[in-house]
């Protein structure tokens, strides 16, 4: 009897491994296009896209929560089919009419259903935060511009001619053109923000993560980073102005309009984990 015992265990282990192969094969297949349009992509824009640092985050992650997941009890959840059938039938349309951003929605769908189905929700909540990291393999930047883009060019343009105005420049605007004295600037999309919102925001998901506080604690420190993604580029508009009124606009457009943005990124950094630490108290 204790060898039959032994033989089934055995078994049982042979038949799961070879069901999550069989599974782990269909979802490569179902997600190739999509994982290759990735690849494609960062290869290409590796300077404006953080997407590949995604699933080392997230693999992480799991390292990480793996003593806590690993001693719950392996269960069955029903929920699971609430998140993989609609993720199975975004993928399918996005294979079919070649709809990538469908593919993005769908993964992690996809994944976060298996693991219900597979581990039950116990082990499940602590595989959500990488599952939902896998939002940002895509990047969104031409659906947030076209969507808010605009919106926020004109927001930083006026809280920019503001600000000169209080610091006594002569200033006057018209749209998203400011001019001063010696120095005039456009709001061009690639100043609207949203490279700085896309990345602080990412950032600041996995400073939440990290924060060790309550879960409203955690929500605040995350969505802080969107009102400080604008004020941020205010500031650097507002700094870029300040710098082409004294120094001319060579000097304002060239090196210091490079150089503002990776300064202002680090005093964005500053700020939040400065604000996580008022929060941890």
């Amino acid at each position: 009897m204790p060898h039959s015992s032994e033989g089934m265990t055995i078994l049982r282990c042979d038949m799961a491994t070879a069901y999550l192969s069989v599974l782990t094969c269909i979802t490569v297949w179902l997600f190739w296009p999509y994982f290759k349009w990735l690849a494609g992509t960062w290869r290409v824009n590796y300077q404006d896209t953080f997407g590949y640092l995604v699933p080392a985050i997230s693999v992480w992650v799991i390292f990480r929560e793996r003593t806590k997941y690993l001693n719950l009890p392996i269960g069955y959840s029903s929920l699971g089919w609430g998140f993989f059938i609609p993720g199975l039938m975004l993928v399918l349309f996005s294979r079919t009419h070649g709809h990538i951003p469908g593919a993005c929605l769908a993964f992690p769908l996809y994944c976060f259903g298996l693991c219900l189905l597979i581990w039950g929700k116990a082990r499940s909540r602590y595989l959500l935060f990488p599952v939902f990291l896998c939002l940002f393999l895509y990047p969104w930047d031409t659906l947030f511009e076209s969507l808010v883009g605009f919106h926020l060019r004109l927001l930083g343009t006026w809280m920019a001619f503001v600000s000169l105005k209080m610091l006594g420049l002569g200033v006057s605007v018209s749209g998203t053109f400011i001019e001063t004295k010696n120095f005039s600037i456009d709001v061009a999309p690639a100043c609207s923000g949203i490279a700085t919102l896309k990345v602080l925001f990412f950032t600041g998901a996995i400073a939440a993560y990290l924060h060790r506080g309550s879960r409203w604690r955690k929500g605040l420190l995350w969505m802080s980073t969107v009102p400080l993604a604008v004020i941020l580029n205010m500031l650097r508009v507002v700094s870029v102005g300040i710098v082409g009124n004294a120094f001319g606009r060579e000097i304002a457009v060239s090196f210091f309009h490079q150089a503002s943005g990776m300064m202002f990124f680090g005093v964005g950094l500053l700020l939040l984990y400065g604000e996580a630490m008022l929060l941890k108290k």
